[in-house]
C-alpha cells in the first residue's frame, strides 16, 4: 500500500524510505564482506492508530582484505 520507490523499496512516508532484502539481495550487497552473523528480531510499536511489528534484519561482518 505503499509508494514503490524502486524494486523491493517503498516509501511509507515522504522521505522516509524502506527497502526489503532477500536473502540472496542482502548476500549481494555484501559481497565485499564476510557475513559472521545474521539474523531477524521483531520490533513492537505502539501508535495511537494501534500497535504494530517491525521485523528487522542484523548484519555483523568484516570486510575482506
Amino acid at each position: 500500500k505503499n509508494r514503490s520507490i524502486e524494486k523491493n523499496t517503498y516509501e511509507s512516508r515522504p522521505g522516509r524510505p524502506t527497502h526489503y532484502f532477500s536473502d540472496d539481495d542482502l548476500r549481494w550487497h555484501f559481497r565485499d564482506f564476510i557475513i559472521l552473523l545474521t539474523g531477524v528480531f521483531d520490533e513492537w510499536e505502539d501508535h495511537s492508530q494501534g500497535a504494530h511489528v517491525h521485523r528487522l534484519r542484523y548484519v555483523f561482518a568484516k570486510k575482506l582484505s
